[in-house]
């Protein structure tokens, strides 16, 4: 996760989407890559050229106008669910990808057992920054109305103890500081969501308890890679739907991260 499970793979043009100060673009060049980002906050963007010397263009991807077919690979870490038209941002993505590209979505997990146990508590609510949230069901569904064809889709519980943490404080007492919240005892008692998501996880055909799902896909005229569990049509990725949520706009719990 921490290379967008782009380790290993062929090295080639890497635009990472709102790429905020650099971090993850600065290690993909180490690992081999031709970077560049898309930031929208002016500040971020000049701050990840400054320290990184990195290209980043201070702007949304549409706005870009980046040529057909020119990167290799598109990271989108928790982005998708801040756009007001997902659909459109991911065809946007398959527009500049070359043949045999990688669109690499991660983000929020609606199924997961997260929003089962805290509902409007739940941390990735988010209001007002998080416009949509998705299940398994309706990430792949966007993705292929996008012109994508999905390779894999899983998900991952690396964040669930810090999921717990806040989501929990966010019930207890309506707002949740990271800084202030977020204490060794908290992480703790956080790992019991995780141990209860990677056990539902290991369950065959049932891989929707994580707290962030995890997707790979290429345009409809690339070829499939790898084995029979990272094929779109695997038993393993094939996942129960649930109904694309649309965020209320009353308030409910905001979280300071």
């Amino acid at each position: 996760m921490a290379t967008m499970c782009l380790n290993g793979a062929r090295k080639g043009r890497l635009l990472d989407i709102a790429c905020g100060d650099g971090g993850f673009l600065s290690i993909m060049r180490d690992a081999g890559w031709e970077v560049a980002g898309i930031e929208p906050d002016p500040l971020a963007a000049k701050f990840a050229e400054q320290a990184h010397s990195i290209r980043v263009i201070a702007d949304t991807l549409p706005k870009a106008q980046l040529a057909d077919q020119s990167v290799d690979a598109v990271t989108l870490s928790h982005v998708i669910e801040h756009a007001a038209d997902p659909i459109g941002l991911l065809r946007e993505c398959r527009r500049i990808l070359r043949p045999g590209g990688k669109v690499i979505v991660v983000t929020p997990n609606l199924a997961g057992h997260g929003h089962r146990d805290f509902r409007d508590s739940w941390v990735h609510l988010d209001p007002p920054r998080h416009f949509y949230l998705f299940s398994p069901a309706t990430l792949r569904n966007c993705c292929e109305q996008a012109g994508l064809r999905v390779e894999l889709l899983r998900t991952s519980t690396r964040t669930a103890a810090w999921v717990w943490a806040a989501s929990d404080t966010i019930r207890q007492k309506g707002s949740f500081n990271r800084d202030q919240d977020f204490m060794w005892r908290r992480r703790i008692e956080g790992m019991s969501l995780l141990l209860r998501e990677e056990v539902s996880r290991r369950i065959p055909n049932n891989d929707q308890a994580g707290e962030e799902l995890v997707l790979i896909a290429g345009s409809e005229n690339s070829t499939t890679r790898g084995d029979e569990n990272s094929r779109a049509d695997s038993p393993r990725n094939r996942v129960a739907g649930e109904e694309e949520v649309r965020l209320a706009s009353k308030p409910l719990a905001v979280s300071s991260r």
